[in-house]
């Protein structure tokens, strides 16, 4: 009798938390859908309580409810202000989709759409992922400030994480919110100098990514 009274109490708490964090989010609208080779993302509007909006995209339709809190979902955040514009706060992609390209793509969406049904795309909030500067950097923004520089390190075939390796190119922040979001994940793991000279080839170029900054979109032509 009394694990299942503590049972029930635990049912109970998990219904009314999962009501409180659908009601974080509001339904606003469905976009039109995002077509690329192999599948069809259908981007659907919300909006948090807060102010923030998200677009999720559905892989073929599918519903996002219960996920919404997920890292395994691919979602765009931004913000609107009257008479500001919008800006873009980050994105993430469901595991199924990474490695594929399409994270330039989406953004490339995003800002088309959202600027046709929402507001004009200004500027992006302060980035600190380095894989979201380097999606940023291959969509045309550029950086506002160069005074923190990442290179993002090439992945062996040998890791399992996600999170990418970086050697600090240029400054060192000390603020740990540089590198670990306010849900507990890391952005990036430090690789000293002298592990890279050692352990890992010359990379490219294009890999050198400015985060702690916000970044500015492309100008139309």
């Amino acid at each position: 009798m009394h694990y299942t009274c503590h049972y029930i109490a635990f049912v109970v708490f998990y219904i009314n938390m999962r009501a409180e964090r659908l009601k974080d989010h509001r339904y606003i609208e469905e976009w039109e859908p995002f077509c690329t080779s192999g599948y069809t993302l259908l981007p659907r509007l919300y909006q948090h309580r807060d102010g923030r909006k998200h677009v999720y995209f559905s892989k073929d339709g599918q519903s996002i409810q219960g996920r919404e809190h997920s890292r395994n979902v691919t979602r765009i955040a931004y913000r609107t202000w009257p008479g500001s514009g919008a800006m873009f706060l980050g994105m993430s992609a469901e595991e199924s989709l990474r490695g594929s390209g399409l994270a330039v793509k989406l953004v490339d969406f995003f800002r088309n759409a959202v600027e046709e049904r929402d507001a004009p795309l200004t500027s992006t909030g302060k980035i600190n992922k380095p894989l979201v500067a380097l999606t940023l950097t291959r969509a045309g923004f550029e950086p506002v400030a160069d005074e923190v520089l990442v290179e993002i390190l090439p992945k062996s075939k040998h890791e399992d994480s996600e999170v990418p390796r970086v050697h600090f190119v240029k400054g060192c922040p000390n603020s740990a919110g540089v590198m670990d979001s306010s849900g507990g994940g890391r952005f990036f793991d430090v690789v000293e100098a002298a592990r890279v000279v050692s352990s890992y080839p010359i990379n490219s170029p294009e890999m050198t990514v400015a985060i702690n900054t916000c970044y500015l979109p492309p100008r139309h032509n």
